[in-house]
Protein backbone atom coordinates (compact mmCIF):
# COMPACT_ATOMS: atom_id res chain seq x y z
CA UNK A 1 0.00 0.00 0.00
CA UNK A 2 1.62 3.40 -1.40
CA UNK A 3 0.44 6.71 -0.40
CA UNK A 4 1.25 9.78 1.38
CA UNK A 5 0.60 10.25 4.84
CA UNK A 6 -3.15 10.00 6.60
CA UNK A 7 -4.12 8.80 2.89
CA UNK A 8 -6.34 6.27 4.92
CA UNK A 9 -3.76 2.36 3.67
CA UNK A 10 -3.64 1.03 7.05
CA UNK A 11 -7.17 1.66 7.89
CA UNK A 12 -8.11 0.12 4.08
CA UNK A 13 -6.00 -2.61 4.95
CA UNK A 14 -8.55 -3.60 8.18
CA UNK A 15 -11.43 -2.48 5.99
CA UNK A 16 -10.60 -5.28 3.52
CA UNK A 17 -10.65 -7.88 6.20
CA UNK A 18 -13.90 -6.86 7.27
CA UNK A 19 -12.51 -5.46 10.75
CA UNK A 20 -12.39 -2.82 13.05
CA UNK A 21 -9.41 -0.79 13.29
CA UNK A 22 -7.95 -1.56 16.79
CA UNK A 23 -7.52 1.73 18.87
CA UNK A 24 -4.64 1.13 20.12
CA UNK A 25 -3.15 1.50 16.39
CA UNK A 26 -0.59 4.18 16.09
CA UNK A 27 -1.08 7.55 14.33
CA UNK A 28 1.61 6.99 11.89
CA UNK A 29 3.36 3.77 10.13
CA UNK A 30 6.69 4.11 11.15
CA UNK A 31 8.54 2.03 8.35
CA UNK A 32 7.07 -0.26 6.83
CA UNK A 33 4.48 -2.40 8.51
CA UNK A 34 3.75 -5.87 7.41
CA UNK A 35 0.94 -8.69 8.37
CA UNK A 36 -1.25 -11.14 6.88
CA UNK A 37 -4.52 -10.92 5.87
CA UNK A 38 -7.74 -12.83 5.31
CA UNK A 39 -9.81 -11.26 2.01
CA UNK A 40 -12.43 -13.71 1.39
CA UNK A 41 -11.09 -16.84 2.54
CA UNK A 42 -7.64 -15.79 0.44
CA UNK A 43 -4.70 -14.78 2.22
CA UNK A 44 -2.61 -11.71 1.70
CA UNK A 45 0.37 -10.39 3.08
CA UNK A 46 0.02 -6.81 3.14
CA UNK A 47 2.87 -4.05 2.90
CA UNK A 48 1.77 -0.67 4.73
CA UNK A 49 4.49 1.68 3.39
CA UNK A 50 4.76 4.63 5.60
CA UNK A 51 3.84 8.04 4.32
CA UNK A 52 6.11 10.11 6.36
CA UNK A 53 8.78 11.78 3.69
CA UNK A 54 11.88 10.66 5.94
CA UNK A 55 10.58 7.09 5.09
CA UNK A 56 10.82 6.95 1.06
CA UNK A 57 14.64 6.58 1.00
CA UNK A 58 14.08 3.13 2.49
CA UNK A 59 10.80 1.99 1.02
CA UNK A 60 12.69 0.56 -2.29
CA UNK A 61 14.90 -1.99 -0.41
CA UNK A 62 11.17 -3.29 0.69
CA UNK A 63 9.70 -3.71 -2.58
CA UNK A 64 8.93 -6.60 -4.73
CA UNK A 65 9.61 -7.95 -8.27
CA UNK A 66 6.64 -7.03 -9.99
CA UNK A 67 5.48 -10.39 -10.36
CA UNK A 68 4.92 -11.00 -6.90
CA UNK A 69 2.95 -8.22 -5.97
CA UNK A 70 0.00 -5.66 -6.56
CA UNK A 71 0.68 -1.90 -5.75
CA UNK A 72 -2.45 -0.39 -4.20
CA UNK A 73 -1.83 3.63 -4.88
CA UNK A 74 -3.78 5.98 -2.02
CA UNK A 75 -5.10 9.41 -2.51
CA UNK A 76 -7.16 11.45 -0.73
CA UNK A 77 -10.30 12.70 -2.87
CA UNK A 78 -10.84 15.13 -0.41
CA UNK A 79 -7.79 17.54 -1.16
CA UNK A 80 -7.52 19.44 -4.46
CA UNK A 81 -7.60 18.07 -7.23
CA UNK A 82 -4.34 19.34 -7.98
CA UNK A 83 -3.07 18.17 -5.15
CA UNK A 84 -4.42 14.70 -5.74
CA UNK A 85 -2.99 14.31 -8.92
CA UNK A 86 0.37 15.42 -7.53
CA UNK A 87 0.10 12.32 -4.86
CA UNK A 88 -0.43 10.08 -7.98
CA UNK A 89 2.03 10.88 -10.37
CA UNK A 90 4.33 11.12 -7.27
CA UNK A 91 3.93 6.97 -6.26
CA UNK A 92 3.45 6.11 -9.99
CA UNK A 93 6.95 7.31 -10.69
CA UNK A 94 7.94 5.89 -7.33
CA UNK A 95 7.37 2.82 -8.52
CA UNK A 96 8.37 3.16 -12.25
CA UNK A 97 11.95 3.77 -10.57
CA UNK A 98 12.61 1.58 -7.99
CA UNK A 99 10.85 -1.59 -8.48
CA UNK A 100 13.31 -4.68 -8.66
CA UNK A 101 12.81 -6.04 -12.30
CA UNK A 102 12.19 -9.76 -12.41
CA UNK A 103 14.84 -11.91 -13.89
CA UNK A 104 12.75 -13.82 -16.58
CA UNK A 105 13.35 -12.72 -20.15
CA UNK A 106 9.73 -10.95 -20.07
CA UNK A 107 9.36 -8.93 -17.24
CA UNK A 108 5.81 -8.06 -16.14
CA UNK A 109 4.62 -4.91 -15.53
CA UNK A 110 3.94 -3.72 -11.72
CA UNK A 111 0.60 -4.40 -11.68
CA UNK A 112 -1.09 -0.94 -9.93
CA UNK A 113 -4.63 -0.61 -8.70
CA UNK A 114 -5.70 3.39 -7.78
CA UNK A 115 -7.86 4.03 -4.52
CA UNK A 116 -9.72 7.49 -3.99
CA UNK A 117 -10.21 7.94 -0.37
CA UNK A 118 -12.14 9.79 2.49
CA UNK A 119 -14.80 11.05 -0.77
CA UNK A 120 -17.53 10.61 2.65
CA UNK A 121 -16.12 13.86 4.07
CA UNK A 122 -17.52 15.73 0.46
CA UNK A 123 -20.76 17.13 -0.89
CA UNK A 124 -22.21 14.78 -3.42
CA UNK A 125 -21.67 17.36 -6.37
CA UNK A 126 -18.31 17.65 -5.51
CA UNK A 127 -17.14 14.36 -4.77
CA UNK A 128 -18.57 13.97 -8.45
CA UNK A 129 -16.57 16.51 -10.15
CA UNK A 130 -13.40 14.07 -7.90
CA UNK A 131 -14.36 10.99 -9.51
CA UNK A 132 -14.44 12.68 -13.05
CA UNK A 133 -11.25 14.23 -12.17
CA UNK A 134 -9.73 11.15 -11.02
CA UNK A 135 -11.15 8.63 -13.46
CA UNK A 136 -9.78 11.37 -15.95
CA UNK A 137 -6.05 11.39 -13.87
CA UNK A 138 -6.25 7.68 -14.44
CA UNK A 139 -6.81 7.77 -17.43
CA UNK A 140 -3.61 9.84 -18.49
CA UNK A 141 -1.76 8.41 -16.45
CA UNK A 142 -2.15 4.60 -18.33
CA UNK A 143 -1.44 6.18 -21.12
CA UNK A 144 1.89 8.43 -19.61
CA UNK A 145 3.13 5.27 -17.94
CA UNK A 146 1.55 2.56 -20.36
CA UNK A 147 5.71 0.79 -20.71
CA UNK A 148 6.03 0.61 -17.35
CA UNK A 149 3.02 -0.45 -15.68
CA UNK A 150 0.17 -2.24 -15.57
CA UNK A 151 -2.41 0.78 -14.08
CA UNK A 152 -6.11 -0.22 -13.78
CA UNK A 153 -8.62 1.34 -15.97
CA UNK A 154 -10.91 2.41 -13.22
CA UNK A 155 -9.97 3.78 -9.88
CA UNK A 156 -11.66 2.47 -6.72
CA UNK A 157 -13.16 5.28 -4.99
CA UNK A 158 -14.81 4.55 -1.68
CA UNK A 159 -14.66 5.95 1.94
CA UNK A 160 -11.26 4.39 4.07
CA UNK A 161 -13.31 4.43 7.26
CA UNK A 162 -15.76 2.27 6.46
CA UNK A 163 -16.10 -1.36 7.70
CA UNK A 164 -16.26 -3.77 10.53
CA UNK A 165 -20.10 -4.00 10.60
CA UNK A 166 -23.07 -3.81 8.33
CA UNK A 167 -23.74 -4.24 4.90
CA UNK A 168 -20.51 -4.14 3.06
CA UNK A 169 -19.62 -1.56 0.92
CA UNK A 170 -19.92 -1.81 -2.81
CA UNK A 171 -16.72 -0.14 -3.38
CA UNK A 172 -15.09 -2.31 -1.17
CA UNK A 173 -16.28 -5.33 -2.73
CA UNK A 174 -15.01 -4.27 -5.86
CA UNK A 175 -11.08 -3.83 -4.48
CA UNK A 176 -11.79 -7.25 -2.95
CA UNK A 177 -12.51 -8.49 -6.20
CA UNK A 178 -9.59 -6.90 -7.95
CA UNK A 179 -7.13 -8.63 -5.34
CA UNK A 180 -8.33 -11.81 -5.40
CA UNK A 181 -8.44 -11.71 -9.21
CA UNK A 182 -4.80 -10.63 -9.07
CA UNK A 183 -3.89 -13.28 -6.38
CA UNK A 184 -5.12 -15.93 -8.90
CA UNK A 185 -2.78 -14.85 -11.22
CA UNK A 186 -0.08 -13.98 -9.16
CA UNK A 187 -0.14 -17.62 -7.93
CA UNK A 188 -0.60 -18.62 -11.63
CA UNK A 189 2.81 -17.12 -12.77
CA UNK A 190 5.06 -18.18 -9.74
CA UNK A 191 6.23 -21.98 -9.33
CA UNK A 192 4.70 -23.58 -6.28
CA UNK A 193 7.07 -22.96 -3.17
CA UNK A 194 9.03 -25.66 -2.02
CA UNK A 195 8.43 -28.03 0.85
CA UNK A 196 11.49 -26.75 2.86
CA UNK A 197 10.30 -22.73 2.50
CA UNK A 198 7.28 -24.00 4.02
CA UNK A 199 8.61 -25.80 6.75
CA UNK A 200 11.10 -23.14 7.65
CA UNK A 201 8.39 -20.40 7.32
CA UNK A 202 6.27 -23.12 10.45
CA UNK A 203 9.21 -22.81 12.40
CA UNK A 204 9.24 -18.97 12.21
CA UNK A 205 5.51 -18.75 13.44
CA UNK A 206 6.14 -21.07 16.05
CA UNK A 207 9.06 -19.39 16.69
CA UNK A 208 6.80 -15.71 17.30
CA UNK A 209 4.00 -17.16 19.04
CA UNK A 210 6.76 -18.30 21.37
CA UNK A 211 8.67 -15.33 22.03
CA UNK A 212 5.87 -12.21 21.56
CA UNK A 213 7.65 -9.64 23.43
CA UNK A 214 10.98 -10.03 21.70
CA UNK A 215 10.17 -12.07 18.02
CA UNK A 216 13.37 -11.58 16.57
CA UNK A 217 16.24 -14.09 15.12
CA UNK A 218 19.08 -14.20 13.32
CA UNK A 219 19.82 -16.29 9.86
CA UNK A 220 21.69 -18.59 11.98
CA UNK A 221 19.57 -19.70 14.41
CA UNK A 222 16.66 -19.72 11.93
CA UNK A 223 18.50 -22.57 9.53
CA UNK A 224 20.16 -24.16 12.90
CA UNK A 225 17.91 -27.46 11.69
CA UNK A 226 19.08 -26.82 7.87
CA UNK A 227 23.24 -26.94 8.69
CA UNK A 228 23.83 -28.66 5.08
CA UNK A 229 21.56 -26.31 2.63
CA UNK A 230 23.40 -25.28 0.31
CA UNK A 231 23.91 -21.42 -0.09
CA UNK A 232 22.13 -21.05 -2.68
CA UNK A 233 18.91 -22.69 -1.42
CA UNK A 234 19.88 -20.82 1.44
CA UNK A 235 19.89 -17.39 -0.06
CA UNK A 236 16.44 -18.76 -2.36
CA UNK A 237 14.72 -19.34 1.61
CA UNK A 238 15.29 -15.82 2.88
CA UNK A 239 14.50 -14.22 -0.72
CA UNK A 240 11.15 -16.06 -0.35
CA UNK A 241 10.20 -15.24 3.15
CA UNK A 242 11.21 -11.98 2.12
CA UNK A 243 8.92 -11.25 -0.42
CA UNK A 244 5.96 -12.64 1.75
CA UNK A 245 7.02 -10.21 5.01
CA UNK A 246 9.10 -12.69 7.47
Amino acid sequence: FCGYSGVGKTTLSYTLEDEAVPPSLPAHTHGVATRQIVVCGKEFSVWDYAGQMEFYAAHEFFLLPASQAVFVVCVRGDESPEKATQQLEYWLRFIKCRIPRDVSPKEARPRVLIVVTHLDKLASETAARVKSVMARETCAARSSFERFLDIDAEPILLDATFGGAGEPDPSVAALQATLLAAHEAILAQNPQTPTICAEVLKALVQFREAHKECPVTSVEECFAEYSGLPAGVRHSILKYLHSIGE
